[in-house]
């Protein structure tokens, strides 16, 4: 639809559609992934998490290349391809594999149908991502900090490429140890992150905070989807990631309001700041008030 698209008010409701279907689609891509894992679920999350950043590291490097060859619409043409090859593969070769019999029944939207324990989880990470603003505020302190604007693409490359290497061994980690052990060990090195941004004085700092940041992103993402696996009752594994995914979108805007405010009005060391102090409330409220979880020799 965007190769055909002439006007930008087209482009604005396609864009709002492409959202509405990853918002359709993301807990029940989850959920398949969690059934099919075995106890290997870490490594599993890890494993998807390696390849979807790997593919998002190549396919803007293969529009860049083709861009010269091709126009917009023709690399919209073209990528429509593997969209409609991974909808074929997903219709014809992927079966759910529930590790019981499904319900009929139809269950209700509620926090309260999970218990108290996977309640406080959802609380600790509301704290964290109340405080992890946008990742563009990273990009607007490294030119704060000296980076040329033409350089820092090659920052969120550097970045997208440490989280798909890290991903996988990650969750293969999280199999073994413990998945809010890494999960925490992940809000750590977030809070190192912004710490650094916080106090950095100069751009070669950028450098070491920008691939650190990658591995936060890689040490987390499989880990936090194994706990909720973990942590969700069988038969509502669709509905926890869900509601994760709802928890996290509903304070995207207010992290990001409020970095940007306390950016614009102290600066934006104190934005980093609230950020790393969220960070450890997170650790907190999750290391000592959410108990899990299963730890598998793989």
């Amino acid at each position: 639809m965007l190769a055909l698209a002439t006007a930008w008010q087209q482009v604005l409701v396609i864009r709002f559609f492409d959202r509405l279907g990853k918002g359709i689609r993301d807990s029940a891509r989850d959920a398949i992934i969690s059934e099919s894992s075995g106890l290997g679920v870490g490594r599993s999350f890890g494993f998807h998490r390696s390849l979807d950043t790997l593919g998002a590291v190549i396919g803007p490097l293969i529009a860049v290349a083709l861009f010269g060859i091709l126009s917009f619409r023709g690399l919209f043409l073209l990528a429509f391809v593997p969209g409609i090859i991974a909808t074929v593969l997903v219709v014809f070769f992927v079966r759910e594999t529930a590790a019981g019999p499904r319900s009929t029944q139809l269950y209700k939207v509620s926090f309260r149908s999970f218990d108290a324990n996977f309640r406080v989880f959802l609380v600790g990470l509301a704290l964290f991502f109340v405080g992890n603003s946008s990742d563009v505020f990273l990009f607007l302190r490294a030119q704060n900090l000296g980076v040329p604007t033409l350089v820092v693409p090659l920052l969120y490359l550097i970045m997208n490429v440490i989280y798909a290497v890290s991903a996988f061994p990650f969750g293969i980690l999280s199999d073994k140890i413990g998945r809010k052990t890494v999960l925490l060990l992940g809000f750590a090195v977030f809070f190192l992150v912004y710490l650094g941004f916080a106090l950095a004085s100069s751009s070669l700092v950028v450098w070491v905070l920008f691939p650190v940041y990658g591995l936060y992103y890689g040490i987390t993402d499989g880990a936090t989807k194994a706990l909720i696996s973990d942590l969700a009752p069988s038969h509502l594994k669709a509905t926890a990631f869900g509601t994760y995914y709802f928890v996290v979108g509903a304070v995207a805007f207010p992290a990001s309001l409020i970095a940007g405010t306390l950016w614009q009005t102290l600066g934006p060391t104190f934005a980093f700041l609230y950020g790393a102090i969220m960070a450890i409330a997170a650790v907190l409220i999750i290391g000592f008030f959410v108990h899990s979880e299963r730890r598998v020799q793989l």
